[in-house]
Order: C-alpha cells, then structure tokens, then sequence
C-alpha cells in the first residue's frame, strides 16, 4: 500500500508543479505583453503629432510633398520615426509612389563607381509606384522608420531627394517628368549619421 501513496504523492506535486510554472508564465507573458504595448502607443502618439504638424504645414504650403525633418541626425544602430505627407489639389483620387535618393555623401561612403551606396533599405515605407492613393483635394500622412545599421555605415551627412511621383520610376533611372513618371513634388533631407 505504501507504494500506491507514494505514487499519487508523486503525481500531486508534478500537477502543482505545472499548475505554477504556468501562472509565472502567463503572468510574465502579460507582462511583456504590457511593456511592448506601452512602447507601441508611445510611438502612435509621437506619429499622431507629427501627422498633425505635416497636415497643418501642408495645409499653408505650396509644396504638394513634406518630410517631418529637413535636418536629422541618427546615430549607428539607432532608428528614428518620421514621416511625409502629401497634398492633392486636383479633382480625382491621386495614386502615388515615394522615392529616397541619395545624391551626397561622405567621400569614403562612395564605392568604387564613385557613387553613393544605396541607403533606400534603411527606410521602412510602402516602396514601390502607386503604393499611396489620397482622395481628391485631401492631404495624407505616412510614417517612416529609418534604421540605421550598426557596422558597415560611414559616419557623415547623407543628402536626400525625396520624390512623390505618380506611373512608374524607371529601374535605375531618373523620373521624366511625362506620363509614364512625373514627379510632382520633391523635398530634401539632410542626414547625419554619428
């Protein structure tokens, strides 16, 4: 008889055992579940005033294209929210793309073409032609993340033309200005990576 007890004894603890490994676990879980919600709002209310200030500036602008920034400094490694807005003062829904080029850069950033390096992948939008669509004599706002890479970046100032065009930016090539692409607005940005 002995051994019977034993036995359910056994398999009483493991239950508890399990019963309270699973509670730490799902009180941990809500925890960080808690913490990253935290940081999520945080980032939405940063993104709601900036939309506010594109829309407010769009709204007193001739410029139909606005970058949050015209000057921003990020440090290696780091990231940064940002975001542009767009302004469509015709009569019909406006589809549109957004380009990043770099056309400046640090000498030893330039690689052996002597062009500047494709930094487009640290800039985290909807990349591509006709990936936005603002209604008729509206204004729109979209964010930005830019995340710089910790290794292999030059320090320096990167200049930027940022481009809202509409058709298709031709593949290594410049927007003509005609129906296939036309760039209707474009902005700089300065940016120094430490």
């Amino acid at each position: 008889m002995k051994n019977k007890r034993g036995t359910l004894n056994i398999s009483i603890e493991a239950i508890v055992i399990v019963v309270i490994a699973m509670t730490i676990l799902g009180l941990a879980l809500g925890f960080v579940k808690g913490l990253f919600g935290d940081i999520i709002d945080v980032s939405d209310t940063a993104f709601t005033k900036m939309s506010e200030d594109l829309t407010t500036n769009l709204a007193t602008s001739d410029a139909p294209l606005l970058f949050s920034n015209t000057k921003l400094s990020i440090d290696r490694g780091d990231d940064s929210l940002q975001g542009f807005g767009v302004r469509n003062d015709g009569s019909s829904k406006l589809s549109y793309g957004v380009k990043f080029e770099t056309f400046q850069c640090p000498e030893d950033a330039k690689e052996e073409t002597g062009s500047c390096p494709d930094i487009t992948p640290w800039f985290n939008y909807l990349n591509g032609d006709e990936q936005y669509n603002v209604k008729a004599a509206e204004r729109q706002t979209s964010k930005v993340q830019i995340t710089v890479p910790k290794t292999g970046v030059t320090p320096g100032l990167y200049l930027l033309k940022i481009s809202a065009y509409t058709g298709s930016w031709p593949e290594g090539g410049e927007c003509s200005g005609d129906e296939s692409c036309n760039a209707f607005g474009q902005t700089e940005l300065f940016l120094t990576i430490a």
